[in-house]
């Protein structure tokens, strides 16, 4: 077992990176966010009194911002709160790991 003095480097290593992971989780959920409020104001707009070129303009925007803007690492994590998740889960799987083979 660790003493307090040498367990202090990894508790301060595990918590910067919980940190960086709840940052990085929170600035995609965020740009999620707003990409959709983009979105919903765009559709809101009074299309019918506009001329044609203007209408097909916001028909292409609106098809362009139709779904919202994600960041992926590698195409399998999505950073949002669901980052938070998985890193949960991993952790989880670490601590229980490290216990069993302690004992």
């Amino acid at each position: 077992m660790l003493k307090s003095r040498d367990a202090l480097p990894h508790i301060l290593l595990s918590v910067i990176g919980i940190i960086m992971v709840s940052i990085v989780a929170e600035g995609g959920q965020y740009l999620e966010a707003e990409s959709e409020a983009v979105y919903m104001n765009a559709t809101r707009f009074k299309w019918f009194q506009w001329d044609i070129s203007n209408r097909t303009l916001l028909l292409m925007f609106l098809l362009q911002t139709k779904r919202p803007l994600t960041f992926r690492c590698y195409g399998i994590v999505y950073q949002n709160r669901a980052l938070l998740l998985v890193v949960h889960r991993m952790l989880h799987l670490c601590i229980a790991f490290y216990k069993c083979i302690n004992t």
